[in-house]
């Protein structure tokens, strides 16, 4: 389960989410091999882009529509927004971690 905390017209809400989609965590996969290219210096991306792609990516991931751009934005204060936006992705690779299983290929 994933959680996020925003606050919303001078409350904290809390919104959970069971479970993550394959297309979500996919996205994820490729914001995280993004970043890598950006840290070898294999590619190139502002600040602004790379929050507007969190800030996307951690939206997408809850189904509730409370949970969006303009939510994540104005529900948390300066100093919030990156620790909390990485706490979910986080939260979302620690879900992948404790759910793969291996296949096997039967011949």
């Amino acid at each position: 389960m994933i959680e996020l905390k925003l606050k919303i017209e001078g409350k904290t809400k809390t919104f959970k989410q069971k479970e993550v989609s394959a297309r979500a965590m996919r996205q994820m996969l490729q914001f995280y091999t993004k970043m890598e290219k950006v840290d070898k210096g294999d590619a190139e991306i502002t600040e602004v882009e790379m929050l507007d792609e969190m800030i996307v990516l951690v939206a997408d991931l809850f189904a509730n529509p409370e949970v969006n751009f303009d939510a994540i934005l104005d529900g948390l204060t300066a100093e919030e927004l990156f620790p909390t936006l990485q706490g979910v992705l986080e939260q979302v690779a620690d879900m992948g971690k404790q759910t793969a299983q291996p296949t096997l290929n039967q011949a």
